[in-house]
């Protein structure tokens, strides 16, 4: 799903993948001129909504340790911190991520 201002101007998107069993991983990006502002609020709404009727009963993420406001974003809608991993950045370098999951009434 993606939010725009514009034709030409993508505010944010949020998606699920790697659906199994039922659980599948939420990806959550806002442009940084409108972080802070509420939209990606309004993508977690939307998305958790797909994902309740879509009959899942977990979604999952990650996020970058020091990306505080994320952190207090997901934590608002009921993600809890379940773990770490490593992934590889785009220049491919290891680096360690948080992972939150929610529970969903289904």
């Amino acid at each position: 799903m993606v939010l725009k201002e514009d034709e030409l101007m993508p505010i944010g998107f949020i998606l699920l993948r790697n659906f199994k069993k039922n659980r599948a991983e939420l990806g959550v990006v806002v442009s940084f001129h409108y972080q802070g502002k509420g939209y990606g609020s309004i993508l977690l709404d939307k998305i958790i909504s797909i994902a309740e009727a879509m009959r899942m009963r977990e979604l999952w993420l990650s996020y970058d340790p020091s990306n505080h406001q994320a952190k207090k974003l997901y934590s608002k809608f009921g993600f809890r911190e379940c773990g770490e991993k490593k992934v590889m950045t785009l220049t491919f370098k290891m680096r360690k991520v948080k992972l939150m999951s929610l529970k969903l009434d289904t």
